[in-house]
């Protein structure tokens, strides 16, 4: 009888126990502050995703998402679905060279902001800032990493710097190395050969400047072709010395400055020495170019002789001879008379010259005869002439509508026909005595 009585109990608890099994796992909708369920779904069956989103500044409190889990004989979300405030953070205590003010928060909600102090040799947000303030923004990152950086100089793209040591590739603030610079390039500071790294980067600052030399100037002599207020390393400039002074050359703009230029030796005329003439006023041992003398004969008073002293000398021959008359006047190169040539000129009538077409008279354009000898210096300069094949071959046009012939001095202006200037010939070009120095242009 005790038999079947235990044996009816058991098996009603087994059939109780397979009804539990049975009967379905639920969970319901859950009211979530600061945040609301996506989905229009009351129920839910065991192992389905809550989709829930939180109201601005807030954030799910854990990151997977919430799933309908059987906890014994109950239905529970796991995990739970919860929205907290958004927060940024920050290490405390602060990196090297970092602090805050607050001072001892590390917790802050969106919009509240924080102070970033940088020590002297550290930097933030840029290398000239050593304080910011930051706002935590609603996503829970700040407006400006709150996190101070070293300042540091690198050697890598140093333009025209060469440096003694190339196993310490960054240096920290205030270190120092020693350095060069590249052909064509001098130091800044040429009494310091070290570079210091600073908040603002590589001092002295730049490290390597391009070897320019101002214009030259040397006494009595003229730059040939366009000068300029500062040429480059190499560059070469070329001078004439002026009227009354002969010589010329080339000075180059070097490391140290312009090579040692020639100096120009002034022209004179010394003394003459004529027999039976009486000298009128001061008599010198020499005289420059230019420099007049006079003198009388002594058998013939009334005529007053005057000498000029030229580019090779006295322009005439001097003797107190018996006062001649001149054959016909000279022939100059590059001119004529401007009148009928005449076989027979006498003492003291003077005849006027011309040049040829672009070409440029200098000095007066007469001659007198004195005593059986033509006075007077003149001479037709050359003019300058560019024709197409010589613009086709420098790759260069005229910038204003130009000739093929240039006078003495004139001022020609260039301009590329394709492409950009080269060389350090400038493209505004003086003719010079026939001579004009083209420049060049080159397409890429």
């Amino acid at each position: 009888m005790t038999y079947v009585y235990f044996l009816g109990f058991f098996i009603l608890c087994l059939k109780m126990d397979t009804s539990l099994q049975q009967e379905e796992i639920i969970c319901t909708a859950p009211e979530i502050e600061n945040g609301e369920v996506l989905e229009e779904i009351q129920e839910y069956k065991e192992h389905q995703v809550l989709e829930f989103q939180c109201d601005p500044s807030f954030t799910p409190a854990d990151a997977r998402s919430p799933k309908c889990t059987k906890h014994g004989v109950r239905a529970e979300w796991s995990p739970t679905p919860l929205c907290e405030p958004i927060t940024c953070k920050l290490q405390l205590p602060g990196l090297k060279g970092t602090s805050y003010e607050p001072a001892y928060r590390n917790m802050f909600l969106a919009g509240e902001q924080v102070t970033v102090n940088c020590g002297n040799n550290h930097w933030i947000f840029s290398h000239q800032q050593v304080s910011v303030v930051t706002t935590c923004k609603e996503d829970g990152e700040w407006t400006i990493t709150p996190e101070c950086q070293e300042v540091t100089c690198s050697k890598r793209g140093v333009p025209h710097v060469s440096w003694d040591s190339r196993w310490q590739l960054t240096l920290k603030s205030g270190e120092m190395t020693r350095y060069g610079c590249a052909r064509g390039y001098r130091r800044k500071d040429d009494r310091n050969d070290m570079a210091t790294c600073t908040r603002d980067g590589w001092h002295p600052n730049p490290l390597c400047q391009v070897i320019a030399c101002p214009q030259p100037g040397y006494p009595n002599a003229g730059i040939v072709g366009i000068d300029l207020e500062e040429y480059e390393y190499k560059d070469k400039v070329r001078f004439i010395c002026n009227n009354g002074y002969e010589g010329e050359f080339t000075v180059t703009c070097g490391v140290n400055g312009w090579s040692r230029g020639l100096q120009c030796t002034e022209r004179r005329c010394e003394k003459p020495h004529i027999d039976d003439a009486n000298f009128i006023g001061d008599v010198s041992e020499s005289y420059r170019q230019n420099d007049h003398i006079q003198y009388t004969c002594k058998n013939n008073v009334d005529i007053i002789v005057t000498l000029t002293c030229e580019e090779n000398g006295w322009n005439e021959t001097q003797s107190c001879s018996e006062v001649l008359g001149c054959g016909t006047a000279p022939i100059i190169a590059d001119g004529d008379l401007k009148y009928a040539r005449k076989s027979n000129n006498s003492h003291n009538e003077m005849v006027e010259y011309m040049c040829q077409a672009y070409y440029t008279m200098e000095g007066e354009p007469y001659k007198t005869c004195v005593n059986g000898v033509w006075t007077g210096h003149m001479r037709c300069i050359q003019p300058c002439t560019v024709n197409e094949d010589d613009n086709r071959q420098h790759n260069i046009t005229f910038k204003y509508n130009g000739s093929t012939y240039f006078t003495h001095d004139e001022i020609i202006g260039f301009r590329c026909a394709r492409g950009i200037p080269v060389g350090s010939v400038s493209l505004l070009q003086r003719c010079n005595s026939g001579v004009i120095v083209l420049p060049t242009c080159q397409e890429f």
